[in-house]
């Protein structure tokens, strides 16, 4: 089992796993370029394989955690709102909630 893990923001964690959010953007940087993309053997560039994505809410030993079915990652093109400029975002589609870590609900 392949988990793609995540630290987000305390708002972004609380949205969520309350299901308000089920899309997190990430920007396409060489950082996640690297962790989510590969050549295949036919020299195609592919998604790496990821069963689940757990987000944790910061870094703190206690910090909220959920875990949850990963059901796809594509890019999606999008326009910047204050630069108008145009930027590619993983899009990192979030599936059923498996289960959760030190989390209270939202505060």
């Amino acid at each position: 089992m392949s988990v793609l893990n995540l630290v987000v923001k305390r708002k972004w964690f609380d949205k969520i796993v309350s299901g308000r959010k089920k899309i997190e953007y990430l920007e396409y940087k060489p950082y996640w370029y690297k962790r989510l993309l590969m050549w295949s053997p036919a020299g195609k560039l592919i998604y790496k394989y990821f069963d689940e994505v757990s987000f944790r809410a910061g870094y703190g030993k206690n910090a909220p955690r959920a875990i949850f079915e990963l059901r796809k990652i594509t890019v999606k093109e999008t326009v910047h709102p204050d630069t108008k400029k145009f930027t590619f975002n993983f899009l990192i589609h979030i599936g059923d909630l498996i289960e959760t870590k030190n989390w209270k609900g939202a505060v």
